[in-house]
């Protein structure tokens, strides 16, 4: 046995849509009217698109959407279709509809179950519809013609105020380290300083820091640091800071 035969509509492209109506029965979708706005303030009702029985009936339920036409245009529509009654395998109904526009969700409008589907792509908005219609049962199938958005309607706009200027990094030059003063050796230190001089000319003595030997010589003034496999020659010599003897290494 062969079923129904769908019918097939097409509402073409439109400047916009201001409203959309809806009627529902316990199934699903029965049917959706369309009110596009065009050129020179012209709208206009497009048929039917589903079942045209019973459309006054108190068991269809008829919902009225009206969009804030042309700040507000559609984006998507989705929703779910199933086959409601087993006898009927060749019957595909729309269950619910959904839509979005750019400021708001649209339903659902009916029950959501059977299987999912959806019409969305970004950057464009709807302009009108096509799809498939089963007259004595209900709406079939539905898709969306569209256009593509201009660029002031998919981005807000900028605000092209000035940045706030980066904080100034102080410049002022950096205080200088405070001086130490020089402590004035007394005669202890002159003695130490001669004894190391004069005596044990030929005592030498090594350390180790951080396993790196450094060995000097205090006999004659001279020595030899050694750091890793670095050596480092030095000759010892003293001044007078005033009247006080002071000891320098001069590295070679």
């Amino acid at each position: 046995m062969r079923g129904p035969r769908a019918v097939r509509f097409d509402d073409s492209f439109h400047s916009g849509i201001q409203a959309l109506l809806i009627r529902q029965d316990g199934i699903g979708l029965q049917s959706i009217d369309i009110k596009y706005q065009d050129g020179n303030d012209i709208s206009t009702w497009s048929e039917v698109h589903g079942c045209e029985e019973n459309l006054d009936s108190p068991s269809i339920k008829t919902t009225m959407i009206k969009l804030d036409y042309p700040n507000e245009y559609l984006t998507t529509i989705y929703g779910h279709d199933e086959i409601p009654w087993s006898d009927l395998p060749w019957v595909t109904l729309i269950c619910s509809i959904s839509f979005k526009s750019n400021k708001r969700t649209l339903g659902p409008f009916g029950d959501p179950i059977g299987q999912f589907f959806a019409d969305d792509m970004g950057g464009t908005m709807i302009v009108g519809f096509y799809g498939r219609s089963l007259p004595s049962y209900g709406l079939h199938r539905i898709w969306a013609h569209r256009k593509r958005l201009d660029s002031h309607q998919i981005c807000p706009p900028k605000d092209l105020s000035p940045a706030p200027s980066c904080p100034t990094k102080d410049l002022s030059p950096a205080p200088s380290c405070p001086t130490k003063d020089l402590i004035p050796a007394d005669d202890s230190l002159r003695t130490k300083l001669k004894k190391d001089r004069d005596d044990n000319t030929n005592e030498h003595s090594t350390c180790v820091v951080s396993n790196n030997q450094i060995s000097k010589n205090h006999g004659d003034g001279n020595g030899s640091l050694s750091v890793g496999n670095k050596i480092f020659k030095y000759v010892q010599f003293g001044i007078f800071i005033g009247s006080n003897p002071q000891l320098f290494n001069y590295y070679l």
